[in-house]
């Protein structure tokens, strides 16, 4: 399920009602009535997306470089769905 955030003095919290849901099945489907959002979404999730890249090995990590996730795979959608809140937006994944 999809949930707005709103902005409160204690921070932000998420909606009461559910906006419409995400899911992933060979390719995103949205299911989200205000069309405004889906069309944002649909641009959001057809964008490639930049991940950092660990160097060396967990004892010895020496940075990271930079990996482009093109759009159309499952780790592509994984991964939009965890930067969500830049839009506040937030994924109820167990929903």
């Amino acid at each position: 399920m999809l949930y707005g955030y709103i902005r409160t003095s204690q921070g932000r919290k998420r909606s009461e009602f559910p906006l419409g849901t995400l899911e992933w099945r060979d390719k995103v489907i949205l299911n989200i009535r205000d069309r405004s959002l889906r069309d944002k979404l649909n641009t959001y999730f057809q964008e490639p997306l930049w991940v950092p890249l660990p160097l060396g090995d967990s004892d010895a990590l020496m940075g990271h470089t930079w990996d482009r996730l093109e759009p159309g795979d499952e780790e592509h959608f994984m991964e939009a769905l965890k930067r969500l809140h830049r839009l506040d937006l937030f994924v109820d994944l167990d929903s």
